[in-house]
């Protein structure tokens, strides 16, 4: 993360059941929603709060945008088909 005060650059790639982030250009995420296949459980056999496996989420719908509870900001959000 940047500084308070400076603009992160955040890329999300989805494609499929594979999410790939890159903050900053630095790749920090690579998640398979395909290999999550029990609710409350990670492919590893570690446990999460959500109740329905991740593969099972929808793959179109709304894109959300959130934060935390502190001020946040976002700019120049662009929306591009994957080739």
């Amino acid at each position: 993360m940047k500084p308070a005060g400076e603009w992160n650059h955040i890329e999300v790639r989805c494609a499929g059941s594979q999410i790939d982030v890159t903050l900053n250009g630095d790749k920090v995420n690579h998640i398979d929603l395909a290999a999550f296949t029990e609710p409350q459980k990670r492919p590893d056999g570690t446990s999460h709060k959500f109740d329905i496996a991740y593969n099972k989420h929808p793959r179109t719908g709304y894109i959300g945008l959130q934060d935390h509870g502190s001020d946040c900001w976002f700019k120049n959000i662009k929306l591009r088909p994957l080739n």
